[in-house]
């Protein structure tokens, strides 16, 4: 029973990221923002099982459905403005460059119990109104949800 609640859970994180990746997230993206909004970076943390039902045949559509359902309500607030599901293991290069020379490894820079599986953008008036939005996020329950604010960068705005 605790299986099937963390797989529903689950679920419904992973279909909210790839709601954001579908047309209907562009014009969310594009929405004008409030004089008072802030961006913030809502990064998920899985474990390793959490990630494996990505592509478990029995569970892995549930596991996607709860990020869509997420996903959905972030687009029906008019907060989203982006994100996407990472993938992890093999497939993860780090960069360096140590006295002039780059360098690729073929880990994830930091290691520990969880991995980074994926994130939203959202844009709301306080740091406590994006605590809110992390907490509805399914993996909360038994991974982890970071939120940081975002800095922008005069020279990556618009």
């Amino acid at each position: 029973m605790y299986t099937s609640t963390i797989i529903r859970t689950l679920a419904a994180v992973v279909l909210g990221i790839l709601s954001a990746l579908l047309p209907s997230a562009i014009s969310a993206q594009s929405a004008p923002s409030a004089p008072d909004a802030q961006l913030y970076s809502i990064m998920i943390w899985e474990s390793p099982a959490q990630l494996a039902l990505r592509t478990d045949p029995v569970h892995g559509a549930t596991y996607w459905a709860a990020f869509a359902k997420i996903g959905e309500e972030l687009q029906r607030a008019g907060v989203l403005r982006g994100g996407t599901a990472l993938r992890t293991g093999d497939e993860v290069r780090t960069v360096t460059v140590r006295n002039g020379n780059p360098q690729v490894r073929h880990v994830a820079h930091v290691r520990a119990r969880e991995d980074l599986g994926g994130y939203f953008i959202i844009e709301v008036a306080s740091l406590d109104e994006a605590l809110r939005w992390a907490a509805r996020i399914p993996t909360a329950i038994t991974g982890a949800i970071e939120v940081r604010p975002a800095y922008p960068a005069p020279t990556m705005t618009k």
